[in-house]
């Protein structure tokens, strides 16, 4: 009984042992590189690559809607049902270019992750874009990401970065495939520095839309918020909901502008 005990004991703490040893291992194999000089040398070794992959997001009907809005490509098949049923593709499917783009805004969020300085991305151009079949709305998709061919020119580092987009739910399958050039410019400072520190989605949106304005043109925001309140009470009047006297609205506008 004892010395059964003592066996399996022995057995659970070599195997504790031994997965310790294999986690710090793991740690110490991660990579991060202090400066975009350091990476640029460890690039240029032609047998080094750095791989990684985004988490896979389903692709809903707004993501392309919004990308309509911002491109102006309002192709019925990338956002009206009615029209996308009798096209080629039997289905609302994402723009090609949109594919792109959304790629590098997930290579935007997980490549700094592997520096400990700040730097700005500069997109050089692309070559050898490939589709192999549609992204339909609805689907589940995820990219990976493969650099090399990495190259200290005037203090930026000039690579190439190999992004495959693939479907990994139900029906996996290749989507795209593109050498992507960026280059990458190291920046000293700590103004810079939270700049160029990746942030949550929302996190941009609220900054760009909202507070950004605000900073900067406050006079004019303060003027559309009063006209905004105008219009709500002028709607709220008019359907018997409040009812203001000039004379309490002209105490509110000196009161608060």
């Amino acid at each position: 009984m004892n010395q059964n005990f003592y066996f399996i004991k022995k057995r659970l703490y070599g195997f504790l042992v031994e997965k310790m040893k294999s986690i710090s291992k793991n740690k110490k194999q991660e990579l991060m590189f202090n400066s975009v000089e350091l990476f640029s040398r460890w690039l240029s070794n032609g047998s080094n690559e750095l791989a990684f992959s985004s988490v896979p997001k389903k692709l809903s009907w707004w993501k392309v809607f919004l990308f309509s809005l911002a491109s102006g490509d309002f192709n019925p098949a990338h956002c009206q049902q009615e029209f996308a049923s009798q096209s080629f593709f039997k289905d609302m499917v994402s723009q090609g270019i949109a594919i792109l783009a959304r790629a590098e805004g997930e290579f935007v969020k997980l490549f700094p992750k592997f520096f400990n300085c700040a730097f700005e991305i500069i997109a050089r151009g692309h070559q050898d874009n490939k589709f192999h079949s549609p992204l339909f709305i609805g689907e589940i998709y995820q990219y990976d990401f493969k650099i090399s061919k990495g190259m200290l020119v005037e203090g930026r580092c000039n690579f190439e970065c190999q992004i495959v987009c693939r479907v990994v739910c139900n029906d996996a399958r290749l989507i795209s495939e593109t050498i992507w050039k960026p280059a990458i410019v190291e920046h000293v400072g700590e103004v810079a520095a939270n700049f160029l520190k990746p942030k949550s989605y929302w996190h941009n949106v609220f900054n760009i839309l909202l507070w950004q304005p605000v900073k900067n043109y406050s006079l004019a925001f303060l003027f559309i918020l009063v006209m905004l309140i105008a219009l709500a009470h002028s709607v709220l009047y008019n359907v018997g909901v409040v009812h203001l006297s000039s004379e309490e609205i002209k105490y509110f506008l000196n009161a608060y502008c």
